[in-house]
């Protein structure tokens, strides 16, 4: 289990009980006030009455919990996890607690961490159904679909009207494809709890993924009128930018957008944009000065012999988030060739080792073919895990964050080939600022348009200068064409990867659903092939003006037209 501590400093903004008005006679008093509170929903109250009875000396995990929840809502983790701290030291097996820290490690980013105090709190109560929603939700947010399912169903099983695990178990199925299952699960969820939020949130998107705008906007507004936690409220209000969009009212929605994602960059600047901390914005930036004055003769490969389970073909399928990977992933899976990973990072430890400064870029240049083999054989071995049937088939390891990393994949496996997506980069930058995505540091870069076209352009001029210098075999498929053709954009890439067409590919959306994608385009590829996402950006010409300059280059360069 992740260690906890007690730290000594008090909380910043802790009010004394004479600045309350309130006095206690003793800890019990003040324990029953505080509870009262609760009792009637009152949570403000009952926050202030255990700040109170904190500074009367009255030390009780339930008093420091409560502000722990209140600097959460204010953005300030720091601060809420030593007060959770606090409340773990009172009461160290106390599965409440427990849940309340797996929650706050979840809001700075270390879910994994969190994983463990939740898997912590079930050995102490096994059937806690909140331990078992909260693991759920943290397998849902590292894309562990299958897990997080396994756990949320595991809390209805405990408690079949509970609410929360309902409708969290509603927006899984959602996010993987199963709008019908989705949508029964929060209806369901609702009946039991008509102020149920995140269902009522899982089917404003139904709603509006369907086309149906005026009800998913009545749903989200409905809910933004409750007391929502900061990052569902963002989410919330960047629905309501779909819903808005849904009925033609543009300019409406990409103001909703727009402060959707200033939330979400208020509410995740510390874990993100910690002054000193090297931005995903400015990692790019300094590669693509690396490789801009590199020597090829430098990136030539070691030589390298097959690993026992390798695939027959390897290839590494990237581009930029929202371009139609997942998409293409699925078609491509379909084929009964084909195994296709699905946005895992089998290549964790070499990204690690070989990729993230100036030393180790240098070692990752000079790698020799022991080294480099080594390597390899940690990564077939990871995607032995999740993938164990590779071997003579053509593999995908797909991931477009991987973009940027390519000079990494081209040292280390020198027969692997690289595809690159392409959509118009106008469609690419508002799609990406619209979706709601798992945050990390590459998806805090795409909160606001400017940021998104900045980052953009910063991996293109980096995948070109990847092109320049590196050796591996490189295609582009372009989305448009895949959506207006599927056979005809497709067969080039068939032999670029090694496989024949065949027609098993053309009902990839069955092959979606099977597989239960794990990306946020999941209930757009169970659809099939539409031309929706087809030139949205003309929907917000004005607003896309500003960082036109940034995208007008890539327009003209990868061949689309100006209107």
């Amino acid at each position: 289990m992740v260690a906890v501590q007690a730290d000594e400093e008090p909380v910043t903004g802790r009010m004394s009980a004479a600045e309350t008005g309130m006095e206690f006679a003793d800890k019990a008093s003040a324990r029953r006030a505080v509870e009262a509170a609760l009792a009637a929903s009152d949570v403000p109250a009952a926050t202030a009455l255990a700040r109170a009875a904190l500074a009367r000396g009255f030390a009780d995990p339930l008093f420091h919990n409560l502000i722990a929840h209140e600097l959460q809502e204010a953005g300030r983790f720091d601060e809420a996890m030593a007060e959770l701290k606090r409340a773990y030291q009172l009461a160290p097996k106390d599965v409440v607690i427990l849940n309340a820290i797996g929650q706050g490690l979840v809001l700075q980013g270390r879910t994994a961490d969190a994983l463990e105090v939740y898997d912590a709190a079930l050995l102490v109560e096994p059937d806690y159904p909140p331990t078992h929603m909260n693991k759920g939700d943290a397998l849902a947010a590292l894309g562990r679909f299958d897990e997080a399912r396994a756990a949320l169903r595991r809390a209805t099983e405990v408690y079949p009207d509970y609410a929360d695990a309902l409708a969290a178990l509603a927006s899984v199925e959602f996010r993987t494809g199963a709008p019908e299952e989705a949508k029964t699960l929060a209806e369901r969820a609702l009946a039991l709890d008509p102020k149920q939020h995140v269902a009522a949130i899982a089917l404003a998107e139904l709603e509006a993924g369907e086309g149906h705008g005026s009800e998913a906007e009545s749903l989200v507004r409905g809910a933004l009128r409750a007391k929502l936690t900061r990052d569902v409220r963002c989410h919330a209000t960047s629905l309501l930018g779909d819903a808005l969009d849904a009925q033609g009212r543009y300019a409406e929605a990409f103001a909703a957008y727009a402060d959707a994602g200033a939330g979400y960059r208020e509410l995740y600047a510390k874990t993100f944009a910690a002054p000193g901390a090297p931005t995903i914005l400015e990692m790019v930036l300094w590669l693509l000065e690396r490789f801009e004055k590199a020597d090829p003769a430098d990136w030539v490969a070691p030589p390298a012999e097959a690993h026992p389970g390798e695939a027959r073909e390897h290839v590494f399928f990237v581009g930029f988030p929202r371009s139609g990977t997942t998409l293409l992933e699925q078609v491509l899976a379909s084929h009964p060739d084909v195994v296709a990973l699905d946005e895992r990072q089998p290549l964790s430890d070499a990204m690690a080792d070989l990729f993230t400064s100036d030393a180790k870029l240098d070692r990752l240049r000079s790698i020799g073919a022991d080294d480099a083999a080594a390597y390899r054989e940690r990564y077939w071995s990871r995607v032995e895990a999740f993938c164990p049937d590779v071997a003579d088939k053509v593999f995908i390891d797909k991931h477009p964050m991987n973009s940027d990393r390519l000079a990494l994949m081209a040292k280390l496996f020198p027969r692997a080939k690289i595809l690159f997506a392409m959509r118009d980069p106008r469609d690419v930058v508002l799609s990406c600022f619209r979706r709601r995505f798992r945050m990390n540091p590459a998806m805090y870069q795409l909160c606001t348009l400017d940021g998104a076209a900045t980052y953009y352009d910063a991996v293109m001029r980096l995948v070109e200068a990847y092109k320049a210098k590196l050796s591996a075999p490189f295609a582009y498929v372009r989305y448009e064409r895949l959506v207006d053709d599927l056979r005809g954009e497709l067969e080039p890439v068939c032999d670029f990867i090694g496989v024949e067409w065949d027609d098993a590919m053309l009902d990839f959306a069955e092959t979606a659903r099977r597989r239960r994608v794990r990306t946020p385009s999941a209930a757009q590829v169970v659809r099939g092939l539409y031309r929706e996402g087809v030139g949205q950006w003309r929907n917000y010409r004005a607003q896309l003006e500003p960082v036109m300059p940034l995208l007008a280059p890539w327009v003209q360069a990868f061949g689309y037209p100006e209107d």
